[in-house]
């Protein structure tokens, strides 16, 4: 009985040091880079310390908090999908020419506009109806002077949704119809410099905070870039509304030439911003473009 009790003692002491040694070994360097990040981020707010009034942002209404917090998880994205013209009377089709879509699965469709170079149509009246139909089936409209000679841009957000969700339905296509223009064709350019696009706008969820891993870069690796999570929480800075926090990178590894000769050192190539909404300790909210804290990519220089 003594035996299992003294064993199992061992095993609390063997995985009580064992999850003490992984702190020890990984916290050393996060915390020296979260001071730099901490540092370099009341620089440019142009602050000496933080502001002392920290619990101020509890006056600010939850409608806001939530609208902030839902915005920093998401991250929005612009496409561009080149089409082609069918010239079918009376009703010419756009279709789009990219057939595999680079739109991931698990994004989200905000906004989706078809545009189109427009030439002068014969009518009776003065402004004209374009109906915009897929397989007879009215997705939007819009409508123009007759004399109108240029682009128009036509909301065809509905339609993009269901060709993301459904991507193995065929080619996407559609029509433009005009009622009241005397049968006349609708007069799209298909000239080069006028060729028609849809301007999409996807939104991809980032991913949410994760438990810290056993990465593979280290200091003992080739050069690479090691992701880091900048929690404002574990800062205890709750001066600071939106965003909670946000990934980078840390630079580590080793540069080594042909020869293996060091040769330069691991350091940031490139960088990214972020967007801070806080306080100073009044009762103005503020925004403010933090440059350059985020570091995207590393290398050897």
């Amino acid at each position: 009985m003594k035996t299992a009790f003294y064993y199992f003692l061992l095993l609390l002491t063997v995985k009580e040091n064992w999850g003490r040694s992984i702190p020890d070994h990984e916290t050393k360097w996060e915390k020296q880079y979260a001071i730099e990040i901490k540092l370099n981020i009341l620089k440019q707010l142009q602050m000496f310390e933080c502001p002392k009034q920290s619990n101020i942002t509890q006056i600010y209404p939850q409608s806001l908090k939530e609208r902030l917090f839902d915005d920093e998880q998401e991250e929005v994205t612009q496409l561009i999908f080149l089409a082609k013209i069918d010239q079918q009377y009376p009703s010419p089709q756009i279709t789009v020419i990219e057939e595999h879509s680079p739109i991931e699965p698990d994004s989200i469709i905000t906004l989706a506009k078809m545009s189109v170079f427009i030439t002068p149509t014969i009518g009776d009246s003065d402004f004209f109806p374009i109906l915009i139909k897929e397989n007879n089936i009215l997705i939007s409209s819009v409508s123009i002077s007759k004399e109108h000679v240029g682009w128009i841009d036509i909301d065809i957000t509905v339609a993009f949704q269901k060709w993301a969700k459904y991507p193995k339905n065929g080619l996407k296509s559609l029509s433009l119809f005009c009622s009241s223009c005397n049968n006349q064709h609708i007069n799209i350019s298909s000239e080069k410099q006028h060729t028609p696009y849809f301007l999409v706008h996807v939104i991809k969820r980032k991913l949410p905070r994760q438990r810290r891993n056993f990465w593979t870069c280290n200091e003992d690796a080739s050069c690479c870039s090691r992701p880091f999570y900048v929690s404002f929480q574990d800062l205890k800075w709750n001066w600071v509304l939106s965003p909670k926090g946000f990934w980078t990178n840390k630079c580590m590894g080793k540069c080594k030439d042909g020869n293996l000769n060091n040769s330069g050192c691991c350091a940031p190539k490139s960088f990214g911003s972020i967007t801070m909404f806080y306080h100073n300790g009044d009762y103005i909210l503020y925004g403010k473009k933090i440059e350059n804290i985020v570091t995207k990519d590393c290398g050897c220089l």
